[in-house]
């Protein structure tokens, strides 16, 4: 069953992609030289997601990690 769902929209159709509670969900919106990851997984029943900033497809360094967030950010 689907617990995560990602959507992304361009020059075409928006297309959708699932992720379980096993598989978590990663997407990565990037331009040349910057972009960000998003990486989305279950802890203690709790949807999580790490957002990185990332140096973009021509960029050859690791991403640098911003923050996690849950539900309990939303409070």
């Amino acid at each position: 069953m689907a617990r995560f769902m990602g959507e992304v929209e361009g020059n075409r159709n928006p297309v959708h992609r699932l992720g379980s509670p096993s598989s978590g969900i990663r997407g990565h919106i990037h331009g040349w030289r910057v972009g960000i990851e998003v990486r989305g997984y279950v802890k203690d029943d709790e949807d999580v997601f790490d957002v990185y900033l990332t140096s973009g497809s021509a960029g050859h360094r690791p991403g640098r990690f911003l923050g996690t967030f849950s539900r309990k950010d939303l409070e």
